[in-house]
Parts: structure tokens; C-alpha cells; sequence
């Protein structure tokens, strides 16, 4: 996490030896993490064509795009990813990820599908697996698989908030309310489990 040092070693080893591929490319996904997405895009831009059919570059790749508000060339760069390795995680699980809120469902599920036949326990694909079965209504499925990611990680704040909100939508209220209000014991500033648990007594 020393990003500093990271970046004049980076930068260091290009000056030693300018246009360096790979270089250029772990300087350019660092840069994408501080929110410098113009000079990571122009390093990005610089060394992909040294890296030929390397998922894992094109997808940091369409992760600097997203970043910088490009989704459009972001999607177009994850699905470049997969026809180089139609089963590599991370292309599976963002392409997914960006697919929902443009209502391509059935293929984020797919897309999910295929990651977690991988990756049983990827823990950000079953969350975003269930959320996206519960936007199905497919209430009780949704639940099952929420309750396998929450048991993969030990910040459950989030996970219980989607599960509350579903058990909800569900007419479970006995069931939301018992979350919520374990979740307000461990965390008692969380406004937005206050808020739904004030929904849920109503």
C-alpha cells in the first residue's frame, strides 16, 4: 500500500527502460486506483498491443475505462477478455456486474453462472448473484445464496441489509426485523438498517 514508492519505482524502471510493457502496465493499473485515469488510459493504450490475447491486462484495462466513465468501451473490453479466455473470473464477474443495470438479466445470470462453476466460493459473484435472483423474484433462492456468501466474510453489514430488504419484500417481518436488529447491535450508527427496520415495524 505504499503507493508513492511504488509509482517513482515504476516510473524508475521506465526511465531505465522506456516503453516497457509491463511496466507501463503495472503503473497504469495503479494509477487507475488513485483516480488518475487519464495517465493510466494513455499507459494502458501505450502496452496493450505487447501483451496480444492476456485477459488479465485487458481487463484492468476495461476497469480504467469504467472508471473513467467509459461503460460502453468498458463492456467491450471485458467481452475482448472473454473471447481471449471465455472463462477468466474477473472478465465474468465485472461483465456481469455492468450488464444488470442495463436489464441484460439473463445474461448477467449466465455470465454468474459460469463464474460461480468456477469459483463456488467467489463471494462479490454470489452476492451479486442473489441480488440479481431477488430482481427476479426469485425470493427464496436469492436467500439461500446470500446466506452462503455471508458466511465467506466477516463484514455482514452489507449482505444483511440486502437480505433484510428482501425477507421483507417476502412478508417475513419477523425475520427482517431479527436482522436488523442484530445488525444495529454490532453497528448502532447504521442509519440505513434504522430506516428499514422503522419500514419493517410500521
Amino acid at each position: 500500500n505504499r503507493t508513492e514508492e511504488a509509482e517513482k519505482t515504476y516510473r524508475a524502471a521506465l526511465a531505465m527502460s522506456p516503453g516497457n510493457a509491463e511496466a507501463e502496465h503495472l503503473l497504469a493499473t495503479l494509477l487507475t486506483g488513485l483516480g488518475r485515469h487519464g495517465e493510466a488510459l494513455e499507459l494502458f493504450e501505450s502496452c496493450l498491443g505487447s501483451f496480444a490475447a492476456n485477459p488479465a491486462v485487458r481487463c484492468n484495462y476495461a476497469i480504467a475505462l469504467e472508471s473513467s466513465g467509459q461503460i460502453d468501451n468498458a463492456i467491450d473490453q471485458f467481452k475482448q477478455a472473454l473471447s481471449y479466455h471465455g472463462d477468466f473470473p474477473t472478465a465474468l464477474y465485472h461483465l456481469a456486474r455492468l450488464e444488470i443495470p442495463r436489464g441484460h438479466l439473463g445474461q448477467a445470470m449466465d455470465l454468474l453462472g459460469r463464474l460461480l462453476g468456477l469459483k463456488p466460493n467467489h463471494y462479490e459473484g454470489l452476492l451479486l448473484f442473489g441480488q440479481t435472483l431477488a430482481h427476479q423474484g426469485q425470493y427464496s433462492k436469492a436467500i439461500a445464496i446470500l446466506k452462503t456468501a455471508r458466511r465467506l466474510t466477516k463484514e455482514t453489514d452489507d449482505i444483511d441489509l440486502v437480505l433484510a430488504d428482501i425477507t421483507l419484500r417476502c412478508g417475513d417481518v419477523d425475520a427482517t426485523i431479527a436482522t436488523l436488529e442484530a445488525l444495529i447491535k454490532a453497528s448502532p450508527d447504521n442509519a440505513t438498517a434504522e430506516a428499514l427496520l422503522i419500514r419493517a415495524r410500521a
